[in-house]
């Protein structure tokens, strides 16, 4: 029961911490890019799913099932990726004041 209590306390606190990071959106430091990793992390398999709809809708279906979940797949890695170099490197205004390694800075 001590443990439950710990890690709801741990997660409450690290979910308080991204709520100031997004109040105003323009800043980009670094409580926004430990919430962006965290953010990046959770949802990066999302684009398994969006990416072969978003590639059906602009050209073809079959398109979409080939090569859209190739580019899916990527970008998952790739998002996933970015989520955790943000995690781990929160503090430091690098590669370029604070900035997301992909584009665009969140799956939604």
């Amino acid at each position: 029961m001590k443990r439950v209590a710990v890690v709801v306390l741990v997660t409450t606190l690290f979910l308080g911490m991204c709520v100031p990071a997004f109040a105003d959106a323009s800043t980009n430091n670094a409580g926004r890019k430990f919430c962006r990793g965290i953010a990046n992390i959770a949802t990066g398999w999302v684009e398994i799913i969006r990416t072969p709809y978003e590639e059906s809708m602009a050209t073809n279906p079959v398109r979409g099932l080939t090569v859209g979940l190739f580019k899916g797949i990527m970008m998952a890695v790739a998002r996933t990726g970015s989520g955790v170099f943000d995690l781990v490197t929160f503090p430091f205004p690098f590669p370029n004041d604070y900035d997301s390694l992909v584009k665009p800075e969140f799956v939604f």
